[in-house]
């Protein structure tokens, strides 16, 4: 009840949102570590590594907008992490594509203006599911 009277909806998920995106950063660029460290650094020798972060950053800001609002839904049905399940699946799919087609080219050492398109379509995704969490989240937030 403290934060329904003092916070606007917008800037509480906008701060859930940014939480998240750090933790999903922080575990992204773990990851990219440990994919070096265990498989060697040889698809990133040509400076391939720059485009490889950016998927990275955009994959983590895509799944922290959308998993924050999923969760938002859930628990304001009361219906705990099953509905998280069910509904975040059906949109994340298609996230999870469009990050793995962008990272294998980027692997495959395609040149980045070939994959220019799949970073586009990344970015357009993740400000999109940001968008609507930002928007949609004030009508959760009234209930």
């Amino acid at each position: 009840m403290y934060l329904y009277w003092n916070v606007a909806p917008g800037e509480f998920i906008l701060a859930k949102v940014i939480y998240n995106m750090g933790l999903m950063l922080l575990l992204g660029f773990l990851a990219f570590g440990a994919f070096v460290l265990f498989l060697g650094a040889a698809p990133f020798e040509s400076n391939m590594w720059v485009p490889y972060m950016l998927g990275i950053t955009l994959g983590s800001i895509g799944f922290a907008s959308l998993l924050t609002l999923v969760s938002g839904i859930a628990a304001q049905s009361e219906s705990g992490v099953g509905l998280t399940a069910v509904l975040g699946i059906p949109i994340v799919i298609p996230l999870i594509l469009l990050l793995n087609r962008y990272n294998e080219n980027i692997l495959l050492n395609v040149p980045f203006n070939d994959n220019l398109e799949n970073l586009g379509f990344l970015g357009v995704l993740t400000l999109g599911i940001l968008g609507l969490s930002y928007i949609l989240f004030p009508y959760l937030w009234r209930d």
